[in-house]
């Protein structure tokens, strides 16, 4: 069950990483609430998975850029 304090958790988590990529504040706006939405709708996430998703995820930090 994912509640508003996990959600505030992640959405400091995208702030740094918007900070780290030079994001727009729209994006990252944009993004918390795509992940919120998103996030409300899994019912069975727990907090565990949910930090396994953004410790897989900082792996990867390197900006990709596509040709």
């Amino acid at each position: 069950f994912v509640t508003e304090k996990m959600i505030e958790i992640l959405n400091d988590w995208l702030l740094e990483v918007s900070y780290r990529f030079k994001l727009s504040s729209y994006t990252y706006f944009l993004c918390c609430k795509l992940v919120k939405r998103s996030l409300m709708h899994m019912h069975n996430l727990s907090q565990d998975r949910l930090q396994l998703l953004v410790e897989h995820d900082t792996e990867h930090d390197e900006p990709r850029h596509d040709d």
